[in-house]
C-alpha cells in the first residue's frame, strides 16, 4: 500500500470549506498527516480561500503531554502552520477514559473550527484503524452499519457546519511511517499504545495472529470498503421506498400501508422504522 498523491488526499478539503484544522498529536499517523498537507498547500493546489491550521489536545494525562504539544507547535509552524494546543482541563474520569477523551478531544476541535465556517476537522484515521473498528465491532455483533466502518467524511454539528475528514482512511500506516521517513520527519511514540486494559491496543497485539490466519488490515479494510459500499446502497433503497410507501399528510402525521409495509424484506423494515 502506498501513499496516494496529496491532491487525491485532500479532495474533500477543495469545497465548500473555509477553514481546516488537522488535529495533530505527535505520533506517526497525525504527523504524516501534517507532512502531506504541508506539500499539498505547498504545490499551490489548495483552495485560496481554505485556511489550513494545526491543533494538538493536550488531555493533561501525563506529566508529558504539555511538553508533547510544544514540540508538535515547533514542528508544525517550520511546515507554515499556526498552531493551537486546546487543554482538556477538570477533573479527569475513572472509567471510560480513551471513551471520555476522545468525546473531550472532538468538542475542544469542533469549537476550534467551528470560528470560521463551514469547516473541517481533519484526523490522521488510517486503514490499520479502520481494519481494528471492524473487529471491535465484529465483537459487539454489529451489523452492517456499523461493520462499514467509519466514513471518510461525516458531520460533527447537526447542522453540517464543521465536518470531520478522514483523508488516510485508505493508507495504510507502514506506508505513512515510511514517507515520514523519508521526509526526515519524526514523531512521539504515545505510551498508552501499550496499554492492554485497552481494547484497540490488545487487538493490535493480536496483528501478527490475525494475520496469520488472512485476517491482515488490508484484507479487513477492504471489506469495510465493501460493506460500506453495500450500505449505501441499501440506504438509497431504503430512502425509495420510504418515498413510495409513506404519505406525510402535509407534515401533520404519517401513514403507510401495512400489507405493502409486511411485504418487504426485514431489513428494509428495519430501516423504515
Amino acid at each position: 500500500m502506498h501513499v496516494p498523491d496529496p491532491d487525491l488526499l485532500f479532495g474533500p478539503l477543495m469545497a465548500p470549506f473555509k477553514r481546516a484544522v488537522l488535529a495533530v498529536s505527535g505520533g506517526p499517523d497525525s504527523m504524516a498527516l501534517m507532512v502531506l498537507a504541508a506539500r499539498w498547500v505547498a504545490s499551490g493546489r489548495a483552495p485560496p480561500g481554505l485556511a489550513v491550521e494545526v491543533a494538538t489536545v493536550d488531555h493533561g494525562l501525563r506529566a508529558s503531554s504539555a511538553r508533547e504539544a510544544d514540540w508538535v507547535a515547533a514542528r508544525a509552524k517550520a511546515l507554515g502552520f499556526a498552531h493551537t494546543t486546546l487543554v482538556w482541563g477538570g477533573n479527569k474520569p475513572g472509567s471510560a477514559l480513551q471513551a471520555r477523551a476522545r468525546e473531550a478531544r472532538y468538542a475542544l476541535l469542533v469549537a476550534q473550527a467551528r470560528a470560521a465556517t463551514p469547516a473541517a476537522v481533519v484526523t490522521a484515521h488510517t486503514a490499520d484503524d479502520q481494519a481494528e473498528t471492524l473487529l471491535m465491532r465484529l465483537g459487539r455483533g454489529s451489523g452492517l452499519d456499523g461493520l462499514a466502518g467509519m466514513v471518510p467524511v461525516r458531520p460533527l454539528l447537526p447542522d453540517g457546519s464543521v465536518q470531520l475528514v478522514r483523508p488516510l482512511l485508505g493508507v495504510g500506516k507502514a506506508a505513512l511511517v515510511a514517507m515520514l521517513q523519508e521526509a526526515g520527519g519524526t514523531w512521539l511514540e504515545d505510551p498508552s499504545n501499550e496499554r492492554l486494559d485497552f481494547e484497540r491496543v490488545r487487538i493490535r497485539a493480536a496483528h501478527a495472529h490475525l494475520a496469520a490466519l488472512g485476517l491482515s488490515n488490508d484484507k479487513l479494510a477492504l471489506s469495510a470498503l465493501r460493506l460500506g459500499r453495500a450500505r449505501d446502497a441499501l440506504e438509497r433503497v431504503v430512502e425509495a421506498r420510504l418515498a413510495a410507501l409513506v404519505d406525510d399528510h402535509d407534515g401533520v402525521y404519517g401513514s403507510l400501508d401495512r400489507a405493502a409495509w409486511e411485504a418487504e424484506p426485514e431489513e428494509i423494515r428495519v430501516r423504515l422504522l
